[in-house]
């Protein structure tokens, strides 16, 4: 609790120095929390210490226990992902919450929160690295089984088992993805498929791969009034994949032609029309050609 005390302390100045001038007086601790969590996704860092700060403080009484937790992860994240983040000290603040509330949610999301600024500081260059973070990731899922955590930390673990993987390192990720999607968990599901084709790729089964990609896309969830940038680079990359690595000239038109209809302004709408000229000049060849038509569909 002394070190929580010292940076309340510390970000309280820093908030009355930058001039915050919101008044948070007389508001609930769940108000609190909701504006804090807002202004930390609008990179309002200082605001949003004062009403974490201001939740602690409020919340000091032993029934507080769970609204304090609370606003002591909201400051520790704070730390991990301000505009001046403080990894080290990040990680001594969600410790401090799993030594303080063990059995709390806020213990399991401090603990994957702790693995995540190690992977940052340690990096994954080496297989020894990769090594212990996977053993943290997996004690993870298996102290906080069927919960959210644990399943972030399942997305977290094979992206990291996906860095230089041998082929069958890559079949058995794809394997357990399989297996994670087969149990009806659906919440991680666009960015899991991403990983198995990812993994398919890895192992050269070009068509899964394809898939895979397709599928991510598919379970991806849209909103129609403030749709994803990126969206039109996924379109793109589909189209290529099945372009050049799979010979799907039919699934890559038809994803060419969603960036076409869907982004027309796109920077990648001049390269998009190359392509398809291409691949008409590429079918027209092999209708010329008996020899090159009985090779296969693709270039």
């Amino acid at each position: 609790m002394l070190l929580v005390r010292s940076m309340l302390t510390t970000l309280a100045t820093l908030c009355c120095a930058a001039g915050c001038d919101r008044t948070r007086v007389a508001r609930s601790n769940e108000q609190l929390l909701s504006e804090a969590w807002a202004d930390c996704a609008s990179s309002k860092f200082a605001e949003s210490a004062v009403a974490f700060q201001q939740v602690v403080q409020q919340s000091q009484k032993p029934d507080a226990q769970a609204m304090r937790l609370l606003g002591e992860y909201g400051l520790a994240t704070l730390e991990a992902l301000g505009d001046q983040p403080e990894p080290e000290k990040a990680k001594l603040l969600f410790q401090q919450i799993v030594k303080e509330a063990p059995k709390s949610d806020e213990a399991a999301w401090s603990q994957l929160a702790s693995i995540r600024i190690q992977q940052r500081l340690e990096g994954t260059d080496t297989a020894a690295s990769r090594q212990r973070l996977a053993q943290g990731y997996r004690e993870i899922i298996g102290s906080w089984p069927d919960t959210p955590t644990a399943d972030e930390a399942f997305v977290h673990l094979q992206a990291l088992l996906l860095i230089s993987p041998s082929d069958d390192e890559a079949r058995h990720v794809a394997s357990d993805i399989s297996t994670y999607l087969g149990q009806g968990k659906t919440r991680f599901a666009p960015a899991l498929c991403n990983l198995r084709g990812i993994a398919y790729s890895s192992c050269h089964d070009s068509r899964q791969a394809l898939d895979n990609s397709i599928a991510s896309l598919d379970r991806q969830e849209h909103d129609p009034i403030n749709p994803a940038p990126a969206d039109s680079a996924r379109l793109y990359g589909i189209g290529a994949q099945a372009q050049f690595d799979v010979g799907d000239f039919a699934t890559a038109r038809k994803f060419y032609g969603r960036l076409l209809k869907e982004y027309p302004t796109d920077q990648r709408v001049f390269t998009v029309k190359l392509l398809l000229k291409n691949m008409d000049k590429v079918e027209a060849d092999l209708a010329k050609s008996p020899d090159m038509a009985s090779a296969g569909e693709g270039p």
